[in-house]
This record gives C-alpha cells, sequence and structure tokens, in this order.
C-alpha cells in the first residue's frame, strides 16, 4: 500500500514528517509484524508491534516494539540500528556509540 503524504491539522499546520504502518498497511509490516528483537547480548527487547515511515523520502526510519506481556508499553529504535539475524529468526539492535 502506498505512503500517503501526511496531513495538516487545525492545532498542527506542518504536515506529519512519519507514518505508523501496522500489519494491515504493509506488506513489510506483515513480514516484522512480533519479530523478536534482542541485544547483541542476547537480551530480549520486545517484539515488532509498528513501523514508521518517512513520507517524505518513503523509507523506513524506525521501528515500534511492544514489550512486557500487556503490550501496554512501546519502544522506539531506528531501523538502522537493527539487523536481522536469519539463523535466529530475529532482529539484532547494535548500538553505534
Amino acid at each position: 500500500m502506498p505512503v500517503s503524504m501526511g496531513r495538516q491539522t487545525r492545532n498542527n499546520p506542518r504536515p506529519t514528517r512519519f507514518v505508523r504502518l501496522s500489519v494491515r498497511e504493509s506488506r513489510a509490516a506483515d513480514m516484522l509484524y512480533n519479530c523478536p528483537v534482542v541485544t547483541s547480548e542476547g537480551e530480549s527487547i520486545g517484539e515488532v508491534w509498528q513501523l514508521l515511515v518517512d513520507v517524505r523520502t518513503r523509507q523506513l526510519r524506525y521501528v515500534i516494539l511492544s514489550r512486557g506481556d500487556d503490550g501496554e508499553a512501546e519502544i522506539v529504535l531506528p531501523w538502522k540500528s537493527l539487523y536481522f539475524d536469519s539463523a535466529t529468526a530475529r532482529l539484532v539492535f547494535h548500538s553505534l556509540a
């Protein structure tokens, strides 16, 4: 599904910079949904819940993780700080610091 340009609102006259994509809106989101995310040491951070796409460049910029049993906590990680480990079928977070 094509990413639509951000909407202007009365309270925010500038267009939205990022759009959240959920499972029903994107094949990429569907493929990554519930994918485990771990640190480089193997500690669990959470699971992929949604993706944030930059509407200007139409590129994936952030991954939103759901964390905890209730799924209420959200963690946002930059896409470029993750890599997919195909041997374990999970995303691994690595810090550039």
